[in-house]
């Protein structure tokens, strides 16, 4: 059984979401296929280090164009995954506590522009049941 399949065993035995478990699933496998294209060899958490990491986040912002929350989301379920090969022994330590989550943008609300606030006021200053 892989180590991935152990997590995945694990998060299901904690109790953990089924949406939980796929997007963990879907996050986990996506490094997973990342790490064997980059470095031709299959996967391994006891050789990750924290400049593969940063490698992977920076291809998927800038090769995959990837959203920040959709980084943040599996470095979020690799920051798991590796503190749970942590406390079973597989690895020293937790790489992914070195890696900083991308600053997602601010999604302030947007406001109507001049032309759609003055028709809006239009139709409500013609309305007689206000």
């Amino acid at each position: 059984m892989s180590t991935m399949t152990e997590y995945l065993d694990h998060l299901q035995w904690q109790g953990r979401s089924p949406a939980t478990l796929r997007a963990t699933r879907s996050d986990l496998s996506g490094f997973h296929s990342w790490w064997e294209r980059t470095y031709r060899r299959p996967f391994a958490v006891q050789q990750l280090a924290p400049r593969d990491l940063r490698r992977w986040q920076r291809e998927r912002q800038q090769v995959d164009d990837a959203k920040p929350s959709t980084i943040n989301r599996a470095l979020s379920s690799l920051r798991g995954f590796c503190q749970w090969a942590v406390v079973q022994g597989i690895r020293p330590d937790n790489p992914v506590t070195e890696i900083a989550d991308i600053p997602a943008p601010d999604l302030a609300p947007q406001g109507l522009d001049d032309e759609a606030i003055d028709v809006l006021l239009r139709a409500a200053s013609s309305r007689q049941d206000l």
